[in-house]
């Protein structure tokens, strides 16, 4: 089981970063208004318990599905045919465009920010719905849930596993409401801050790994299909 924790842990990491950037900016308003620990409460289990339940959902209604991807990236990883070759060429190119597109945007700040006077209900209905809208990307989490399959626990385990999972994703907003409850008011321009940086950098940041994610896949296919000598190691 410590093993299995000590794999998951940088995967989630790798989860968090792709939820903070968007989840810091209404988790620094919801710590800002009158009832700021209910209402980050709420928003903090908007997000954990759907990705729960999916994780759930998939580890014991859908292994099948985890089986299946793993055998096809097995045999793709090692010897991809030139449909595969070409389509990744093709995602590779579209990530550059998309990323490049992302860094010639002028920052905005966020418009869609929740009231500040917003309910837990409220709260936890922005948080599920974060987590519902990024589901489809969720990369790193079937990635964890197919370590949890392959760890041959009980079911008991494999939950404790997710469970675990999603509390190191949540650590940054928990950590954050930890900073609120120990430095009280003079925390708001902390928060301030960090959502005005989130806001700024966090989605150039997200654009310039997919320009290196897209830069990748597009020099591995084509030396893999015209020269044979792929990038990235074949195992």
């Amino acid at each position: 089981m410590n093993e299995l924790l000590g794999i998951l842990t940088p995967i989630a990491l790798l989860d968090a970063g792709s939820i903070i950037p968007v989840a810091v900016v209404p988790m620094a308003v919801f710590l800002a208004t009158r009832r700021p620990y209910f209402t980050s409460l709420g928003y903090v289990a908007g997000i954990f318990l759907p990705y729960v339940g999916f994780g759930v959902v998939i580890a014991f209604g859908l292994g099948w599905v985890i089986d299946g991807l793993d055998a096809w990236f097995q045999r793709f990883y090692a010897e991809p045919n030139v449909v595969e070759l070409v389509t990744q060429i093709v995602l590779g190119v579209a990530a550059v465009w998309f990323g490049t597109r992302l860094l010639s945007e002028p920052s905005q700040q966020a418009t869609d920010e929740p009231e500040r006077e917003a309910t837990p209900a409220d709260a936890f209905a922005l948080g599920a719905g974060t987590i519902l809208v990024g589901l489809p990307g969720a990369l790193p989490y079937f990635a964890a849930i197919d370590q949890i399959l392959r760890s041959d626990l009980d079911p008991g385990r494999n939950v404790i596993g997710l469970l675990y999972y999603n509390v190191v994703i949540l650590l940054p907003l928990l950590a954050m409401m930890l900073m609120h409850a120990t430095l009280g008011v003079s925390s708001r321009r902390l928060f301030e801050r960090i959502a005005a940086f989130s806001t700024r950098w966090g989605g150039r940041a997200f654009a310039v790994l997919l320009l290196l994610f897209g830069a990748v896949m597009i020099v591995d296919g084509v030396s893999f299909l015209f020269f044979d000598l792929p990038l990235l190691p074949t195992g």
